[in-house]
């Protein structure tokens, strides 16, 4: 595992872990039309795919989606700590497949 980026910046190594193995994640698309607020985040490879790890309200969330991670880091990097919440929102493909990203709350 390889972390890419992470908030807070310099994240625990229990934070880290907890984020990274965690056996209770929740899928961001089970959290459709949901408003969270992320209060701590990392993103990291793992074996062949780039995941992306949130704890928000004490909960932990992640997903593998590239469309939610481009939103998510786009927001992150233009607005930094005062990025707020977000909503996940779902949609579908014009090859008929869900989708799940972010936008600002």
């Amino acid at each position: 595992m390889k972390i890419i980026k992470s908030f807070p910046e310099e994240l625990s190594k229990r934070d880290a872990y907890k984020l990274t193995e965690s056996q209770t994640t929740r899928k961001l698309v089970d959290l459709a039309g949901s408003v969270i607020e992320p209060t701590k985040w990392v993103l990291f490879e793992d074996e062949d795919k780039t995941v992306l790890a949130l704890e928000a309200d004490g909960e932990l969330f992640g997903t593998i989606s590239g469309t939610f991670i481009d939103a998510f880091v786009k927001a992150f990097d233009e607005l930094g700590a005062d990025m707020g919440p977000i909503r996940v929102v779902t949609g579908t493909s014009r090859a008929g497949r869900t989708y799940v990203t972010c936008e600002l709350a």
